[in-house]
C-alpha cells in the first residue's frame, strides 16, 4: 500500500515554528489580533504585521516501485500584510528564513518519520499596496515549498 502525506501535521508544524519565532501567525485567514486594533484614524490605534499560512495543491509524489508515494513537495503560499513595504517585506523576509531553516529536521506524524529534504522559497511575491483603509496596508505573497520524504521503519 502506497503512503500517504498527513499534510494537516506538516501544515500545523509549519505554523508552531513560525510562531515560535515570534511571528504573528494566521492559519488561513488574519489572526484576530493581527492588523489594526481599532479605527484606523482613531489616535492611540495601533498595526500589528501578520503572516497568514495558506497550504496548496501538492503534485503527485515521487518514490521507489515497493511505494511510489515516498516523496512529496507541499507548496504554502505565506502572505504577510504590513502598515508600510518596510515592515511587509521585513515580514515575509524572517517568514522564509524560518521555513528555510527547517531543512534536515525530521517531523513525527501518525507515528511515522517525515525528514524534510528541502524548504526554500519558489516565488517571491510583489508588494502590493491597499487603499481601503488610511492608512494603506501593503501585501506580499510567496510561495514555500516543503520536500519530505517519509523515513524507512
Amino acid at each position: 500500500m502506497p503512503s500517504y502525506l498527513p499534510r494537516g501535521g506538516i501544515t500545523n508544524y509549519l505554523i508552531t515554528t513560525l510562531r515560535a519565532a515570534n511571528l504573528l501567525i494566521g492559519d488561513g485567514a488574519a489572526p484576530p489580533t493581527g492588523g489594526w486594533d481599532d479605527d484606523p484614524n482613531a489616535p492611540n490605534s495601533t498595526f500589528k504585521p501578520y503572516l497568514v499560512v495558506n497550504p496548496m495543491a501538492v503534485p503527485d509524489p515521487t518514490g521507489s516501485i515497493g511505494d511510489s508515494s515516498t516523496d512529496f513537495r507541499a507548496p504554502y503560499s505565506l502572505t504577510s500584510v504590513g502598515i508600510s513595504r518596510h515592515q511587509c517585506e521585513t515580514y515575509a523576509d524572517i517568514g522564509r528564513k524560518v521555513v528555510a531553516a527547517l531543512e534536515k529536521e525530521t517531523v513525527v506524524l501518525n507515528g511515522g518519520g517525515w525528514k524534510i529534504q528541502q524548504a526554500r522559497a519558489n516565488s517571491i511575491g510583489g508588494v502590493s499596496r491597499s487603499d481601503n483603509t488610511e492608512p494603506s496596508e501593503f501585501t506580499q505573497s510567496d510561495v514555500v515549498i516543503i520536500w519530505l520524504s517519509k523515513e524507512l521503519s
